[in-house]
């Protein structure tokens, strides 16, 4: 989702506790960048794109306390969508077409 985020999201300048929310949202967005035919992989996909394209205050929170803005969050990841970084398909019969953008 580009290399300043990334760097504010490995950042050693934080609390424990912020480290710990930041990687709740990192495994987000790891599975929801997945590439892979098989069902398991393609369900955590799935959700967590739902996840972090939802309004849900979960979402929310664990931004918060990851030290991050729940929309600056999803800004990215819509660009990194965009850029083909992280590919979203509705089913194999409509490849590479992107939702909820």
């Amino acid at each position: 989702m580009g290399t300043s985020f990334a760097a504010q999201l490995l950042s050693t300048d934080v609390e424990p506790e912020e480290k710990l929310w930041r990687g709740v949202l990192c495994n987000a967005i790891e599975d929801a960048g997945q590439v892979s035919q098989e069902r398991k992989p393609s369900i955590y996909k799935c959700d967590a794109h739902a996840w972090i394209m939802s309004n849900v205050t979960d979402f929310h929170t664990v931004c918060y306390y990851a030290g991050f803005e729940p929309d600056h969050v999803k800004e990215r990841y819509k660009m990194a969508i965009m850029r083909g970084d992280i590919e979203i398909v509705r089913n194999l019969n409509q490849k590479n077409i992107i939702e909820n953008i």
